[in-house]
């Protein structure tokens, strides 16, 4: 017993030896570790996923803004034939020092035949917001609504503004005939969560106008709802027929009260472009580049644009 009992129990020195051995032996293996290592890494992999996320939502932006714009343009043609307006160098492509080149906006102005005139402003803001604006002002002759589309996409959320514009009666008058139809998509963009607009613009507004947000989930249903409401307004535009010209007259006031107001009161896209035309260039862009009030406002011959393999309104 007691000779099988020594074959299985070592000597305690023995066994201390070996111990040591094997600690040496991990310690070899297992290199120290570097102070901080942990919060660096973490601190590496959310900037890894900031940039993806940032990445992916820049392009998801692009994409909905390139959609949104070669529909409008697809619409307008199925009805109209477009001839760009040429307008002063300064308003076409704009990137000033006054907001040190972070802010660039692009603006082209065309005619609808003899019946619109369609301004397109495309504003981008330090690499992180876009805004397309799509302005359609019927002829005078026809005292049909202007049609004011902003579609605004910062990060995930976007903002969409619809805004059928009637400063006089015969205009509401004529818009009144159908405006069950515009209704209908209006009613589309009933999850939005609705803004009132300006407490001045609400007598120049139709009831069908929309004013509201949303985020990036709602991205195909708010193209939707803009598609279809920009189609009706076009199919309607093309049936107006002209009106007297004492009609004609009163529209022509009541477009320039319209605009006055928003000079002097404000406006989202008024406003928007002050800091990057100038304050003292303000006026003559709003008046003669957005709304062709002012005479001569596109002083060179206008042409007929070439369709292109993948359309833009703002080039």
């Amino acid at each position: 017993m007691h000779t099988s009992h020594e074959r299985v129990t070592s000597p305690a020195p023995e066994r201390a030896a070996r111990r040591g051995e094997h600690q040496a032996l991990s310690a070899l293996g297992r290199p120290e570790p570097i102070a901080g290592a942990g919060p660096r890494l973490a601190w590496m992999l959310a900037a890894a996923g900031l940039g993806a996320g940032l990445a992916w939502m820049l392009a998801a932006q692009a994409r909905m803004l390139r959609q949104f714009e070669a529909s409008s343009r697809a619409r307008i043609g199925a009805h109209f034939t477009l001839r760009e307006e040429a307008i002063p160098e300064a308003f076409r492509t704009m990137r000033p020092w006054r907001t040190l080149k972070l802010v660039q906006a692009t603006t082209r102005v065309y005619h609808a035949d003899a019946r619109a005139r369609v301004t397109t402003l495309d504003l981008r803001a330090l690499g992180l917001m876009r805004v397309a604006t799509l302005l359609i002002c019927p002829a005078n002759a026809y005292a049909f609504p202007l049609l004011s589309l902003d579609l605004v996409c910062a990060g995930p959320v976007r903002l969409a503004a619809i805004e059928l514009i009637a400063p006089t009666a015969a205009q509401r008058a004529v818009a009144e005939l159908d405006a069950a139809h515009l209704r209908l998509w209006r009613d589309q963009l009933a999850s939005l969560r609705t803004r009132l607009p300006a407490e001045w613009e609400r007598p120049f507004l139709l009831d069908s106008s929309v004013i509201g947000a949303t985020n990036w989930r709602q991205d195909q249903a708010l193209l939707s709802a803009l598609d279809g409401y920009l189609c009706t307004y076009l199919a309607l535009l093309a049936q107006a027929r002209p009106v007297p010209a004492a009609e004609e007259a009163a529209v022509r006031e009541g477009l320039e009260a319209y605009v006055e107001n928003l000079l002097t009161l404000g406006g989202p896209a008024a406003e928007g472009f002050k800091p990057i035309v100038g304050a003292e260039r303000h006026r003559a862009f709003v008046r003669g580049v957005m709304f062709g009030l002012e005479k001569g406002s596109g002083a060179m011959p206008a042409r007929t644009l070439v369709p292109r393999t993948s359309p833009t309104l703002t080039s």
